[in-house]
């Protein structure tokens, strides 16, 4: 049940971690004074993903934007590493981060800055 020799014993069944439009993403930030996204673009590793979330949820980050296609999805393994934050931190997937990025600039949003690691 569990597909792997590391379970340590435990399974669960969870449901399929939860994600939202851009446009919910917006709506939850409505009247607030500075909120705060951050934009993923190719995190392909699922131990970076989940240690993002964690950062972002301990530091009040509002949400996540991530498109659909050529990054890790939201999965158990970057649940584990987030402990818990998954649950916390809004997840926006886009299709197209570039038209994600215009839309925040016409509400208003401003783009600080980008870091690239690679």
């Amino acid at each position: 049940m569990a597909g792997s020799d590391h379970h340590q014993g435990f399974v669960a069944r969870v449901k399929t971690y939860e994600t939202y439009s851009l446009e919910d993403l917006l709506k939850s930030v409505e009247g607030k004074k500075e909120p705060l996204f951050l934009i993923l673009d190719g995190i392909e590793d699922p131990h970076n993903l989940g240690a993002i979330l964690r950062t972002c949820d301990a530091f009040g980050v509002d949400g996540v934007i991530m498109k659909k296609q050529g990054q890790v999805p939201l999965n158990a393994t970057v649940a584990r590493v987030s402990t818990g934050a998954i649950n916390y931190v809004k997840v926006a997937v886009v299709a197209n981060l570039t038209q994600a990025a215009e839309v925040l600039k016409k509400k208003g949003f401003w783009m600080k800055s980008i870091i690239s690691v690679r």
